[in-house]
């Protein structure tokens, strides 16, 4: 686990995969560059907030926030999840 510190109102955030249920096996004729249309919001666990976010997330928590504010960063091949504040929908508990 990398030793990181957000700051200026970013969250450290995981993804969390989602559980896709088991699919029929179907045979469908698509176009090579078709792509499934997937939801453009995502859940992500809390792994550390900075001092001067005021949304009042912790760590731990999941939280709801759409997939293009997230910033990846990768340090030493790890990769760092961050979002400012003010993109996070809200929290979920499910």
């Amino acid at each position: 686990m990398a030793n990181f510190t957000p700051v200026n109102r970013h969250i450290w955030i995981f993804p969390i995969e989602s559980k896709k249920p088991k699919e029929k096996k179907t045979t469908i004729l698509v176009p090579d560059d078709y792509k499934v249309a997937e939801s453009p919001y995502k859940a992500f666990k809390v792994n550390g907030v900075a001092e001067d976010c005021t949304s009042g997330v912790s760590p731990g928590e999941t939280i709801v926030v759409e997939n293009s504010m997230v910033s990846e960063i990768e340090l030493d091949s790890e990769k760092i999840y961050l979002v400012l504040e003010n993109y996070v929908y809200g929290t979920y508990r499910g």
